[in-house]
């Protein structure tokens, strides 16, 4: 499947509301909440935010970069891999795979050497791209547990 990623820029309105959107649908915000969360700042800073786009201008799916200033498991201050969605019709085509490795080159180019993630039932997708386990915590927001995963970006440069 042919598709495109592109970063999301601060004037694309259209994209950063539906990453919004997601986030509150599925992390259980409010709209201010995910709208502070999203908010760009100058170039080179996070969170960066990428979409992947088809050929016919519909958007398959998205990712962000993050700096959690309260992270699962205590980790804190950290770069971390959020938001990611592709479209359910759309899965198992290398979308989600592109959209991971474009957040990890650029949180590598940042300067960082690890990058973290957390999710509810994706741990197949994320170890088979070398993503290691470090635990499980609580999202109190929906009260279910998460597994934490982390990778070291060594291996990029």
């Amino acid at each position: 499947m042919r598709f495109l990623i592109k970063e999301v820029l601060p004037g694309d309105a259209e994209h950063l509301a539906r990453i919004r959107d997601y986030l509150v649908r599925h992390w259980c915000v409010s709209p201010q909440e995910a709208e502070e969360h999203t908010t760009l700042k100058n170039a080179g800073s996070l969170p960066k935010m990428w979409v992947a786009i088809l050929p016919t201008g519909t958007v398959a799916g998205h990712a962000m970069l993050a700096l959690e200033p309260e992270g699962f498991c205590g980790i804190n201050g950290q770069p971390w891999l959020q938001a990611l969605f592709v479209d359910e019709s759309l899965r198992q085509q290398g979308i989600g795979q592109a959209l991971v490795g474009e957040v990890e080159q650029s949180c590598w180019r940042q300067g960082y050497q690890w990058i973290y993630l957390d999710t509810m039932k994706e741990v197949g997708f994320y170890r088979s791209r070398g993503w290691q386990i470090i635990g499980n915590d609580l999202w109190r927001e929906r009260g279910e547990l998460v597994t934490v995963m982390c990778k070291e970006l060594h291996a990029l440069r």
